[in-house]
Order: C-alpha cells, then structure tokens, then sequence
C-alpha cells in the first residue's frame, strides 16, 4: 500500500454500524464534541483475494455511550501478503489513522489496537514487542490481545 492510498483513508466515506455513511470530518466533530475515549484497530482477512482490511474509529464513554466508525480497504489487490506484511500494515494504517485525529484534536488520548497475541509461541506473538513498540513510539497507547477489541473484534468483524 502507497502512502495515496493511506490518503484515502480520509476521502472515502466510513460506515457506522446502521450502514450510513460518515465522512471522517463529521467523525473528528464528533469526537471533538464527546469527552471519550479513543479507540483505533485494524484487521485484515486473508482468506480470500483481494484480502480485505477494515480499520476502526470506537469512542468510549464509561457508562454513558459507546459508538464506532469503520472503512473497509483493499490494500493488495492480487496477491497475499505474508502475515509479518499484513501485521505491520495493519498497524501502520492504525497509526495513521490515529495520527490524524491527533492532527484535529491534539491533547486527547489515543489508544492504537493491534490483533496481535502477546505468547511468541504463537504465529503472530514473533511481531508483538517490535509492533507494540512502534505504536508507543509513534506516542500512542498501545493495546495488543486480549485487550485489542478495537482490531479483534470490530475491525475483524468487517473484514471478512
């Protein structure tokens, strides 16, 4: 993935869970309205080709409200992508994501979530530390499982 295409993170309309579209612009008012919690995560599904990516936006206010946004991406077209590639691209558009609601909103707190096991036995937890710390390093709080249910569960639910 091109960093334009990163870009179309911002052009292209994201989705709340009713199915009506939300521009991000109407997304980062609403954020700047809401004293919440923010929430970032991406997942990919590399069942089938093209694979599919769905990054999510979650804002979290404890026990008042909890809504979300998503879009859904095609970031490789025709071929699949090793798992250390869809990982770290997962977190990077997570980031960037996370990095332009800062660009709005510059003193809330983010938190970036990545779908990724913390056990170095398992496939994914051979990439855990080096990911978690590229989130950290990019000044974000960072959440990998079982705590990453901005990318475990909701993105993954929109990325299959």
């Amino acid at each position: 993935m091109q960093y334009n295409d990163l870009e179309l993170l911002l052009k292209d309309m994201w989705v709340c869970p009713t199915g009506v579209n939300v521009s991000i612009k109407e997304i980062f008012e609403l954020i700047s309205r809401k004293d919440c919690e923010i929430y970032v995560g991406a997942d990919t599904n590399p069942s089938r080709i093209p694979v599919i990516m769905a990054v999510s936006i979650a804002l979290l206010k404890q026990n008042e409200y909890a809504k979300y946004f998503y879009i859904r991406l095609k970031p490789w077209q025709n071929k699949k992508p090793t798992l250390q590639q869809r990982l770290q691209h997962e977190v990077v558009t997570a980031c960037y994501v996370a990095n332009e609601i800062r660009t709005v909103l510059p003193h809330r707190k983010i938190i970036v979530h990545a779908d990724i096991n913390p056990d170095v036995r398992t496939p994914s937890g051979k990439y855990a530390k080096q990911l978690k710390n590229y989130i950290v390093g990019y000044g974000f709080g960072a959440a990998i499982k079982p705590k990453s249910w901005a990318a475990s569960c909701i993105a993954d639910k929109y990325a299959g």
